[in-house]
Order: structure tokens, then C-alpha cells, then sequence
């Protein structure tokens, strides 16, 4: 299902729901070595690990993973993925390789908000980045999102739902 689109650069985006038939791609993106680099873990783990992992993710109705799609040819461009929390939802997400230095990680947050704004309960948006992924803290800072605080390793991003505005 559709849950967001937008037009970027001349180009139409879809956001929809991730399917079953994601897992592959979405291991494949994961393990790809800047993506590797970006995130907490570093290490390479087993695709029959990654099914595992993929077959929770879409059973939990508290995680909810989408593909962004960019138009005509349905191009599989960049993943999100919401973690549920009460009024909270946690980001996470990863441009494709052959996708990046396009400004999609921008577009993807902006419909991310977007999203957010239209699903019942959600106040707060929040991102957890490592201090060296700077072009991640670049991408959340553009889309409002602020520094909030510290963890051993991480930096805290949060961003406050205030209705129709952007907070």
C-alpha cells in the first residue's frame, strides 16, 4: 500500500509498505559497506539471519518497514523503517547505492513527517545517528529535526509533531 508520494526533482516518489518479496533487497542494502558503515552494528551477518529478522519486523505491528519507489520503472531507491513506541516513533533508514548524492535521504525524512502526521497517536519523531555519519546529521537537521541529546556513541535527533506545521 501507498502510504506517501511526492515529486523531487522531476522525478515521482512512492513510499509504500515493504511486501514480503523486499527481504532480498533489503539484505542487499544492508549489506552494502557505507550502509555498513553508517549503522550500529558493523558486522556482516547471514541472509538466514537477515529472514529472520525480516519475517518479526512484518509480524510486529509496533515496526513498520516501506520502500521508496522512484517513477516510472517502479526503481527500488531507498528504505525506512518506523519503530513504534507509545507516542514515538523511532527512524531509521538507507538510500541505495546507485541512489545516493541525489538528496533522496532529505525526501525520504520530509515523507517520513509526513507519514507521521497521519498516523493516530504519533507526537514525536526520533533518530539515534552515529557522531561521524555526517551526512545523515545534515539530513535531519534540514528536515527540523533537533540535536537533543547524547548516548555512549550516539547522537539523540528529535522531532516534535505540531499539527499541520512542521516542528
Amino acid at each position: 500500500m501507498v502510504v506517501c508520494s511526492r515529486e523531487y526533482r522531476g522525478s515521482t516518489y512512492l513510499l509504500r509498505e515493504a511486501v514480503p518479496s523486499d527481504c532480498r533487497l533489503l539484505y542487499d542494502w544492508r549489506m552494502d559497506p557505507v550502509t555498513r558503515a553508517g549503522s550500529f552494528g558493523h558486522d556482516t551477518f547471514p541472509y538466514e539471519e537477515h529472514e529472520e529478522w525480516f519475517r518479526k519486523l512484518m509480524a510486529d505491528p509496533c515496526r513498520k518497514q516501506f520502500i521508496l519507489l522512484r517513477l516510472p520503472a517502479a526503481t527500488p531507491a531507498a528504505q525506512l523503517r518506523l519503530d513504534l513506541l507509545g507516542q514515538e516513533a523511532e527512524i531509521s533508514y538507507s538510500v541505495a547505492a546507485s541512489e545516493r548524492g541525489k538528496g533522496l535521504g532529505t525526501l525520504l525524512i520530509q515523507m517520513a513527517v509526513s507519514h507521521a502526521r497521519n498516523v493516530s497517536g504519533i507526537r514525536t519523531l526520533t533518530a539515534e545517528v552515529l557522531p561521524d555519519n555526517t551526512a545523515s546529521r545534515r539530513i535531519f537537521e534540514k528536515c527540523g529535526f533537533h540535536l537533543s541529546g547524547e548516548k555512549p556513541g550516539k547522537l539523540l535527533y528529535i522531532y516534535k509533531l505540531k499539527g499541520d506545521t512542521d516542528g
